[in-house]
Parts: structure tokens; sequence; C-alpha cells
């Protein structure tokens, strides 16, 4: 279907990726309740995001959750220059949250490997091992900023010491979009973020963004080896 004709019939050409405001699905519904009643099942609600615990009752996994209709990592929209920064937002409410905001980072499943079909970044306790490796990449100076994010991939550490292969980059902080980042710097082609997972552990200065899927060597498509949130 031609842009024009988009525009004629109102048709959205995101639909597929991006999920319409009628669809069903539990999160979808709950970020929807969240904002009628404020703060309903959440417990915070902002005009672009709400938090809600990961797991009933957990006081060390929370999400935050878009009030948009995004079904997930492979919606066009989250990459575009006027998407909102769920990032930013996300870290800014981990010191709410947990007592030690040097414990706790962020992630988002893969398409594949997430249970809900709305978008949700994970803010959860972090395997310390992950972030001893990475802090010792660092002092060797083997991580490099988003330039050189493709090519920089490094064994980490996650619970019970299992490793996967990451991507690895570091940021002064989360602004720019780090899906934009993602897409542009790495990916390379629409088609293919839906396979990404990414996760954001908090460095002395800044933050390490990681990247991974399946098909990289050793690599996974899922948070949930770095970040306790499964």
């Amino acid at each position: 279907m031609s842009t024009e004709d988009q525009e004629i019939t109102g048709v959205d050409p995101f639909v597929d990726d991006c999920g319409s405001p009628t669809d069903d699905g539990y999160l979808w519904k709950e970020i929807q309740a969240c904002v009628l009643k404020n703060p309903g099942p959440c417990l915070e609600v902002e005009k672009q995001w709400g938090v809600m615990a990961g797991r009933k009752g957990s006081t060390t996994d929370f999400q935050l959750v878009p009030t948009e209709r995004l079904k997930g990592i492979e919606c066009p929209k989250i990459w575009s220059s006027t998407a909102a920064d769920y990032w930013t937002a996300a870290q800014s409410r981990i010191p709410h949250y947990f007592k030690n905001p040097g414990t706790a980072g962020l992630g988002i499943n893969s398409k594949q490997a997430r249970r809900q079909d709305q978008l949700h970044i994970h803010m959860s306790h972090f395997a310390p091992e992950a972030l001893r490796d990475l802090q010792g990449y660092d002092q060797q100076q083997k991580i490099p900023d988003v330039t050189k994010w493709a090519a920089t991939v490094l064994p980490v550490r996650g619970f019970e010491s299992e490793t996967r292969n990451y991507r690895v980059m570091k940021s002064p902080n989360l602004s720019g979009n780090l899906f934009y980042a993602l897409r542009h710097y790495v990916v390379g082609d629409d088609n293919k973020m839906q396979y990404q997972t990414m996760i954001v552990l908090p460095a002395t200065h800044g933050f390490y963004i990681l990247n991974s899927e399946s098909s990289l060597h050793s690599g996974t498509d899922t948070c949930d080896h770095l970040l306790d949130c499964a």
C-alpha cells in the first residue's frame, strides 16, 4: 500500500509490528487500566508510561510500560526521532524502587523471548559477576563508544557464572534513544530488530550498554541471564 493510500484509508502502516489500540493482551490491558484509574494496577503512572511490579509482590523486579500501544522492540515507532525516551525514564525510577540503586539494571527481551506483547523495560537486580567482567574490560580500555559497538563482542558472566557473548559499548548517559542507536549502529535492518535483547548496567561514569541475539556466537535473545526478571 502506498503512503497516499494510507492517508486516504487511515491505515496505520506500523500496525503489524506495533499493534493496534484495540488489541487484546494482558499487559496492554493492564497499562490502559492504569491510565484510567491512576494508578490502578500500576505503582505510578505518568503521561507516557507506568511502572508496575514485574512479579506480583516483588520488591526486586519492576517494569516500565509505555501507555502507547507498542508491541515491543520490533516496533519502528520506538527508534524514530520523535519517540519517547523510555530508557532514561526507567533509569530515573531505579532510586525510587531499589534501596541500593547500584545493584539494579535495565533490560528488554527480544520478540521471541518475551511473554507479553506490550513493550516493557525490566528494572531488576543484576548478576554481580557481569559488572565485575565489564569493569575489568573497561579498565583494559576494551569497551568503546557507540561507533564501534557492533564490532565489540565480549563474554560476560551472568547468574551461576553462565557466560554469554554480548556486543558492548559505554555511554555517559541514556539520552539519544538507545533503540535508535541499536538500529543505526548495530542491526542495520528493521526486520532484524525483533531478534535483539538489550541490557543496561551502571558504570562508574555512565552506563554499559549490552546487546545480543541468538544468531551471535554464544549469544542470547533474552536479558534473563544478567537480570533477575525471569
